[in-house]
């Protein structure tokens, strides 16, 4: 709380069998003193990749470095329709830094090397029709939400990827504190979206 204001800073270091990462992330839930939401988010994860042939035999193991800057706003003026956009840029380097000797040897008698380099500039636009009102544990209303997102590949145009969700949400309140929910979701994305980026497209 600074000068009257609300601001949420976070800082966030992770072990993850092995790989060391950190995060961070700054809130202004009322930019221009209006219900605006800002969020930004930067990350530099670390992790292992593991790919398996169809009969689930190990084909080879790469780590992934990535480096993430996130800018997020969201339009909350009216809660029963909230408006977001978001874009990221995405920079992915991939090599066997992080790989003990064991996984190193079968990567080499197998001839598997990490995949190339990636970089991506990736824009979504949502909306939410609806809400949801939460009292205590129970949830009772109803939404709609769409999402539309591309990915622009930085260093090769090729695995460019667009991505579009439909969500819906139902809940309705019973007698006892009792709840029943309903949920669909619908998503597709460009055959051409690769698997580590086609998450930022709001397809999986």
């Amino acid at each position: 709380h600074v000068g009257g204001r609300l601001f949420d800073v976070q800082a966030l270091y992770t072990l993850f069998a092995g790989t060391h990462s950190i995060s961070a992330r700054f809130d202004d839930p009322r930019l221009f003193d209006r219900r605006f939401h800002l969020s930004v988010f930067a990350e530099a994860a670390n992790r292992n990749r593991y790919l398996y042939d169809d009969l689930g035999v190990l084909d080879g193991t790469y780590s992934r470095h990535r480096n993430r800057l996130s800018t997020t706003v969201w339009d909350r003026r009216n809660p029963l329709l909230v408006w977001s956009v978001n874009a990221q840029l995405i920079d992915d380097t991939y090599d066997e830094s992080l790989l003990d000797t064991e996984l190193r040897g079968l990567n080499q008698s197998s001839g598997f090397g990490p995949p190339a380099a990636q970089r991506f500039v990736a824009l979504n636009a949502g909306v939410r029709i609806g809400r949801l009102d939460l009292d205590d544990y129970v949830v009772s209303g109803r939404y709609v939400s769409l999402n539309v997102g591309a990915g622009v590949g930085a260093r090769d145009s090729s695995t460019s990827f667009i991505g579009a969700s439909a969500q819906t949400h139902w809940a309705w309140a019973l007698p006892y504190r009792q709840n029943v929910v309903v949920r669909a979701r619908v998503a597709a994305t460009t055959a051409t979206a690769p698997s580590d980026f086609s998450i930022f497209a709001n397809t999986r």
